[in-house]
This record gives structure tokens, C-alpha cells and sequence, in this order.
């Protein structure tokens, strides 16, 4: 006859202190790895936040120089673009684009810009861009 002994087999204390060791130790990098996913999500959010900002500026300076010529583009044309408060967008006028290549010199003498903006966060450039411009 069998006895009742065998039937209540179960895990002993040092088998489950075993295995909560070896899960914990396998879990370790796994957490990590998941840390490192979230830094990089939130860089490239920030990033995708740079490059709106930096298109809607170009846009924006785009439509000025059509509605009032070239002249009207300075460093302070993109200033009523609001930004988030983690960003300042800066804008550069290169008027002395001689001996730039992109600009025309065949047909008469055309003005040219080059205007190059950027996305500037916690001193870090996130996004930039460069526009030349000619009338």
C-alpha cells in the first residue's frame, strides 16, 4: 500500500530562494535596456518638437518674403512663432553671399539671403535649417 508521504511533495525553502535568485538576476538588464528605450523616446519627441518649430519659422519667413520682399527678413522675423518654454528659436541673416554659389549672378545682380534657423534647447542645437533666399 502507498503511503500518504509521497503525495504532499512539494518545493523546498532553498528550491524557491533558487529560483527568485536566478529571476532576479536575469531581470537586472532587462529593466535597464527598458530605461534606455524611455531616454530615447523622450529625445526623439524633443527632437520632433525642433523640426516643427524650425519648419513653421521657414514657412513663416517664406510668406514675408513674398508678401514683402526680402528686405523684410531679419533676425527677429520669427519671434511671434510660440514655442514651448524649452526652446528659443534663433534665426541668422547672411547678407554677404558673394561668393556663395547658390546665388545668381548671370542675370543681373540679384539680392540674396542666406538664412539659417535653429532650435536651441538647454544650449544644445536640436534642429536647423538653412534657407537662401533671392530676389
Amino acid at each position: 500500500m502507498m503511503t500518504s508521504a509521497n503525495k504532499n511533495r512539494g518545493f523546498t525553502l532553498i528550491e524557491i530562494v533558487m529560483v527568485l535568485i536566478t529571476v532576479s538576476i536575469v531581470a537586472v538588464p532587462v529593466v535597464g535596456m527598458f530605461s534606455n528605450v524611455g531616454k530615447g523616446l523622450i529625445l526623439n519627441s524633443q527632437l520632433s518638437e525642433a523640426d516643427g518649430y524650425v519648419q513653421s519659422c521657414a514657412e513663416h519667413i517664406i510668406v514675408n518674403k513674398k508678401l514683402s520682399g526680402i528686405a523684410s527678413i531679419d533676425s527677429t522675423i520669427c519671434s511671434g512663432i510660440t514655442t514651448s518654454a524649452d526652446f528659443t528659436l534663433n534665426v541668422v541673416t547672411i547678407t554677404d553671399v558673394s561668393s556663395h554659389a547658390s546665388c545668381p549672378t548671370a542675370i543681373g545682380t540679384p539680392t540674396c539671403k542666406i538664412v539659417e534657423i535653429t532650435a536651441i534647447s538647454d544650449g544644445n542645437v536640436h534642429s536647423s535649417s538653412a534657407i537662401f533666399l533671392v530676389e
